[in-house]
């Protein structure tokens, strides 16, 4: 089979971002510690880097990053779709990315593989790749702490979370508005055992979450509607939120002024985040980013409400902080997001 006549390649577009990230979360090449988004919106930003995306028959099957830093070529996110592997996609989209850096004047090309991911280094040795005896250092240029990492019982190895563990077997069961994946995957224990696991994931994106306050009159923006899943779970009535929205491949802070604008009317000026958690790790991947913002009566720019043909409709409440505190006690707010910025004012703003 003619790879060439079977995977037309081309540079990534807006429009295959968010298949991009879905399918990097397919083949398990994403980790807390770097936002797929951000990488592919950092690779596109320059001449030294792009994403390469190879279709079948109009479907993204296989991509990689690639770029350069003028001495060596380097590649990221080498990829090919479950449904698409055994059809030496791989080998197409790395002679790809080869072609891209020869175009440029880049002779050679670099990659790193884990240690024990004896299946990748068996692709890469076929496309007659050499081991290059180096030993990587790595340092967070933006003040994080190191990724963390675990001691293994080997005496002298240390692995990361991705080091212990390996996936056998991954199903999507639902791929309409969300993604739900069904996946077996060999967990390393403490005591160096394999210990077989089975994991069903919601993959919803990630989200923001914010609570606008006024502290001259002690009092903060909430929203109240309709959520069918509270429904379901025994919640006859309408919730009382923070304004909120998924992030849709924007920045966080991007993402929730126009969504504290579409939900509550308000347009907002100094914008801060506070923290930001995953809200439900035992099975969805979303992490939320929370932020607080000072609102001005004169902010108000419309009366909000959300958009009807998502299905929003959505009050606007303002309320006093103590009043808020007090529904949270009573029951009257149950909302998780909303609890948790109405606690940081508490402590940190309304002193």
């Amino acid at each position: 089979m003619d790879i060439a006549q079977t995977l037309s390649i081309a540079e990534i577009t807006d429009a295959d971002v968010p298949v991009i990230i879905t399918l990097w979360q397919r083949c398990d090449l994403t980790r807390p510690w770097n936002d797929p988004g951000a990488d592919i919106a950092f690779a596109r930003r320059g001449n030294n880097s792009t994403i390469l995306v190879g279709r079948s028959d109009g479907a993204i099957a296989a991509s990689v990053m690639v770029g350069h830093e003028g001495h060596r070529g380097w590649v990221y996110y080498v990829s090919v779709d479950p449904d698409y592997r055994g059809r030496k996609y791989g080998h197409g989209i790395m002679a790809a990315a080869e072609d891209w850096l020869r175009q440029r004047g880049i002779v050679k090309l670099m990659l790193m593989v884990r240690s024990d991911n004896t299946k990748v280094q068996a692709f890469y040795e076929a496309l007659d790749y050499d081991v290059q005896d180096r030993v990587v250092y790595a340092k967070w240029l933006d003040g994080r702490e190191p990724t963390p990492y675990r001691a293994a019982p080997e005496a002298g190895f240390f692995m990361s979370i991705s080091d212990r563990i390996r996936i056998t077997d991954s199903q999507v069961l639902s791929d309409r508005h969300y993604r739900l994946t069904t996946t077996t995957l060999q967990w390393r224990r403490d005591d160096g055992s394999w210990q077989t696991q089975h994991r069903e994931v919601f993959d919803r994106g990630h989200g923001a979450a914010l609570l606008p306050y006024n502290r001259r009159q002690r009092t903060v923006i909430l929203v109240r509607q309709f959520r069918y899943p509270a429904f379901v779970a025994g919640h006859d009535d309408l919730l009382i939120e923070a304004a909120a929205g998924l992030l849709d491949n924007a920045s966080p802070e991007e993402r929730i002024r126009l969504e504290a604008e579409e939900e509550t009317g308000y347009r907002l000026h100094d914008v801060h985040k506070v923290f930001e958690a995953f809200m439900s790790p035992g099975a969805v991947t979303e992490k939320l980013h929370f932020f607080v913002a000072e609102y001005e009566p004169e902010m108000r720019v419309s009366e909000g409400g959300g958009l009807a043909s998502e299905g929003e409709e959505i009050e606007v409440l303002e309320v006093a902080i103590d009043e808020a505190l007090a529904m949270i006690a009573d029951g009257r707010i149950v909302d998780a997001k909303t609890i948790m910025l109405l606690q940081h004012a508490a402590l940190t703003i309304f002193v």
